[in-house]
C-alpha cells in the first residue's frame, strides 16, 4: 500500500480499534454477583429429591407396562434439560 507506513502494534497503535479502557474497579464484584445468581438458579434438595422420585416412577411405570419389570433405572435415560445438566429452578411469582 503505496503512502501508509506500517508501524509496530497494528491498528492500536494508531489510535483505532484499541483496547478499551475500563476502569478495573468496576468488575470487582462481577465474579461474586454471578456466583450468587448462579447459585439462586440451582435447584434446592428437596426440588432434586422430587425430580429423581417422580423420575423413578415414571420409568418403574413404563417398564412394569411394557416390559413386565418395576425397574426403576432400565430403560430410561433423562432428556432435555435433566439429560444436559442445565436444569433451573423456577419461581412462582403470585400477583
Amino acid at each position: 500500500m503505496a503512502g501508509i507506513a506500517l508501524t509496530p502494534g497494528g491498528l492500536a497503535a494508531l489510535g483505532l480499534f484499541g483496547a478499551p479502557s475500563v476502569s478495573p474497579m468496576k468488575w470487582v464484584a462481577v465474579w461474586q454477583r454471578f456466583e450468587q445468581f448462579h447459585r439462586n438458579l440451582g435447584l434446592t434438595v428437596p426440588q432434586q429429591q422430587d425430580a429423581q422420585t417422580k423420575y423413578a416412577g415414571v420409568v418403574g411405570c413404563l417398564n412394569r407396562w411394557y416390559y413386565g419389570h418395576a425397574s426403576t433405572t432400565h430403560n430410561g435415560f433423562p432428556i432435555g434439560s435433566w439429560g444436559k445438566n442445565t436444569m433451573v429452578r423456577l419461581t412462582c411469582v403470585e400477583s
